[in-house]
């Protein structure tokens, strides 16, 4: 099954870093600035690093894709964001990992 979610986010809001040990997603900013991180699995330290926005901004990445099995987090930089996310579903919380 394919799932498809369109999800907002302020910056207050507090999201930790998870993994999902069977599938990839994808995102896709529509609205707002954020900063995507993928994290190391040793003592969870910085690997890669991106700024992400909506498509109308040339010094941001717009696409994101997590592969299966990456520890990441996405926080927002402006008050709000807005993304979509594409992955399989259904979710299952026995697959995911949160840090």
């Amino acid at each position: 099954m394919f799932q498809c979610m369109v999800i907002m986010m302020n910056k207050d809001g507090a999201v930790r870093p998870a993994k999902h040990l069977d599938k990839s997603e994808s995102l896709f900013m529509i609205h707002g600035i954020a900063k995507y991180s993928v994290l190391k699995e040793e003592a969870l330290e910085l690997h890669r690093e991106l700024v992400i926005g909506p498509i109308d901004d040339e010094n941001k990445h717009t696409f994101i894709d997590t592969e299966i099995d990456t520890i990441h987090i996405l926080e927002p930089i402006s008050k709000e964001v807005a993304f979509v996310e594409y992955t399989t579903g259904p979710f299952d919380r026995n697959n995911t990992i949160d840090y």
